[in-house]
């Protein structure tokens, strides 16, 4: 059975101290008026299937006035938007994995997740880490369990390479032999940043931009011209 979301009388009576904040909200404001679910980011992912789970049991007009109003406010289908959140879930999950079990290990994330850490708008499609010397065994005996391919020289890349699967997020690691694209004079940029109050450690923005710019990625480069200048 279909579960409409709160009304706006109900939000005051069931938070009141954060009524006013839920009901200047484009989301919540809607959802209150029209009683149709709209797919958004909750604290959980518990919360987050249960609205997917409600959503879906709503008729076909609810779901169409919905998707019109996900589009409006997101530019994506209710579907796309759930998609991508829980997507990014896992990727956040995956992040605090990672750095847990390589306590004491000298590694860098970069790449797409980098640029996510450091609120650039972008969603990363897996995850990718440089380290140097030995930091690539010491790597894949600390995530043994997740491999997928063992430690191997990529020739293309010049480097040691090492793939794992965690949540279903693809990891790759790198170790830094002279790569083409990441010289070892770069992979001691590292700056330190905060997801979900846990320390992660990551390249600079500089280093990706001058590693982009080397690979030709344009996309890319205009992403982090346009967030350092902005």
């Amino acid at each position: 059975m279909y579960h409409r979301p709160y009304s706006s009388e109900e939000i005051k009576r069931h938070y009141p101290k954060k009524a006013e904040l839920l009901l200047n909200d484009p989301i919540h404001k809607w959802r209150a008026i029209t009683g149709i679910e709209l797919i958004h980011q909750e604290p959980t992912l518990d919360e987050q299937e249960r609205i997917w789970q409600n959503w879906n049991l709503m008729t076909s007009k609810q779901k169409q006035q919905s998707d019109r109003r996900s589009l409006e406010l997101f530019g994506k289908t209710n579907a796309e938007h759930n998609q991508e959140i829980v997507h990014i879930n896992k990727i956040k999950e995956t992040l605090k994995l990672i750095v847990r079990s390589l306590d004491k290990i000298n590694y860098i994330f970069i790449g797409s997740a980098n640029l996510y850490i450091q609120e650039l708008k972008i969603t990363p499609r897996d995850i990718d880490i440089l380290t140097i010397g030995d930091g690539v065994k010491e790597i894949d005996s600390a995530l043994k369990q997740y491999q997928t391919k063992e430690v191997y020289f990529d020739e293309n890349k010049n480097s040691f390479r090492s793939l794992y699967s965690i949540n279903d997020i693809e990891l790759e690691v790198l170790a830094n032999g002279n790569n083409f694209y990441r010289p070892i004079n770069n992979s001691g940029g590292k700056v330190c940043l905060s997801l979900d109050g846990i320390s992660l450690p990551c390249a600079t923005l500089q280093s990706e931009l001058s590693a982009y710019t080397t690979m030709g990625r344009h996309d890319r480069v205009k992403l982090i011209e346009d967030f350092l200048t902005k």
